[in-house]
């Protein structure tokens, strides 16, 4: 008999069954955290419903007891507007797109988990259809998208292989693709996911409101505690003793406004160590972002941002407690403060500018020899001259005056200024 031009439809000819799709990511690097882990897969045949199982293994050194897991069609880092945000700091677009298809219809609501060797069987209770017809007439490959959250390991680790195989229609093992912002199972060492300062004045002897941002990629529980240590030059008013208590202003209206609070109404400032202390007052997850601010009066003098390190303690790793070593805080560059001549980095946390003269012009009421003569000193500076800083204005270089010079009074406010 003659054979079909081709070959597809040639007798008993069957094609090999493919994913030519097959990505893997999670929604959590951090050490003992709960994580979602995200799987999105194309056939490239449809796929029956009898007697198929999708098996992925590799996904090593959980803490997830065997048995069954529940799965879910969310990664579990998603905003309404389609952006993860899977990690401080880290912004890349959801899978929750028109372009993938939620699983669990042809999955189920669980799959058996085995922690030997990461292994995760899924069983497809439904027909998976490989293409849909589009408007053109053609087809559209279909992307199924499933999720099922693990609990990471206490320890750092790099993202283990994952290979995904099916049986029941043959699927050899085969690696699955790696998300490159997330890849499953990459577990960072317990440090500060997030850790910035930023400033609202740079003038010497102003006060000056610093704001703290930070997240710690352990689980905060209460009485857990972040020192923020180097504010040199930086007094805090009325806090000459150590352990002086140092308000923290309640939250302004916006969208940030949850994120302040998590530390109580106060922190302690050690003016000897130039250190704030921070106590938590309540339990937050991993990678949780707190904004802290308080006030303290600039130095009298200009400096550069001195280096600001932040340590913790008595966060959560698993079922133990941990300490996280002083590291460095990240200083704002990049906010443009409303203060004169204001340019990128005067936000930096205690960079105070140095004080000079914009303007400065002398005069005199009369030039007859012998007479009560009064001189007027017009100036301007970059800076404002605050009472209680110790401010002197020096005039010399008035050779051949004589007697006492009163300073005589102003008109108006004026008269109280010096």
């Amino acid at each position: 008999l003659p054979i079909s031009p081709g070959g597809q439809r040639a007798p008993l000819k069957v094609l090999a069954m493919t994913l030519p799709l097959r990505r893997i990511g999670q929604s959590s690097p951090y050490p003992a955290s709960r994580n979602t882990i995200t799987i999105t897969l194309q056939f490239n045949l449809d796929v029956g419903n009898r007697g198929v199982f999708v098996t992925l293994r590799g996904l090593t050194s959980t803490r997830t007891p065997d048995g069954p897991v529940p799965l879910s069609c969310s990664t579990g880092c998603c905003t309404p507007g389609g952006i993860e945000v899977c990690g401080v700091g880290s912004v890349h677009p959801c899978p929750e797109s028109d372009n993938t298809t939620c699983a669990t219809p042809f999955f189920g609501t669980s799959g058996q988990w085995t922690n030997a060797g990461g292994q995760m069987v899924l069983t497809v209770r439904e027909e998976m259809e490989a293409a849909d017809s589009n408007s053109t007439g053609g087809a559209t490959p279909v992307l199924y998208r499933l999720s099922f959250t693990l609990d990471n390991p206490l320890t750092a680790q790099q993202s283990p292989p994952v290979m995904i195989s099916a049986s029941g229609t043959e699927i050899a093992p085969v690696l699955a693709t790696p998300d490159p912002f997330f890849p499953p199972l990459f577990v960072t060492s317990p440090r500060f996911a997030l850790l910035r300062a930023g400033q609202s004045s740079p003038y010497p002897c102003a006060l000056n409101t610093i704001t703290l941002t930070l997240a710690v990629n352990l689980a905060v529980q209460l009485g857990s505690t972040i020192t923020v240590a180097g504010f040199t030059g930086a007094t805090v008013p009325g806090c000459e003793a150590a352990n002086c208590a140092v308000p923290i202003p309640p939250a302004p209206q916006g969208a940030l406004a949850e994120a302040y609070g998590r530390y109580g109404g106060s922190g302690t400032w050690d003016p000897f160590e130039v250190a704030l202390t921070l106590t938590a007052s309540g339990g937050t997850s991993s990678g949780v972002a707190s904004v802290v601010s308080f006030t303290v009066r600039n130095p009298l003098t200009a400096q550069d941002s001195p280096l600001l390190q932040a340590r913790a303690s008595r966060m959560l790793l698993g079922p133990n407690e941990a300490e996280l070593p002083f590291e460095g805080v990240g200083r704002d560059l990049e906010t443009l403060l409303g203060t004169f001549e204001a340019v990128p980095g005067h936000a930096a946390p205690l960079r105070v500018v140095e004080a000079r003269f914009i303007s400065r012009g002398m005069g005199q009421s009369t030039s007859f020899p012998g007479s009560v003569n009064v001189l007027t000193v017009t100036l301007s500076t970059n800076v404002p001259l605050l009472a209680g800083c110790g401010c002197v204005l020096t005039v010399s270089g008035l050779a051949g005056v004589t007697g006492e010079l009163p300073t005589p009074a102003l008109p108006g406010p004026e008269a109280r200024r010096w």
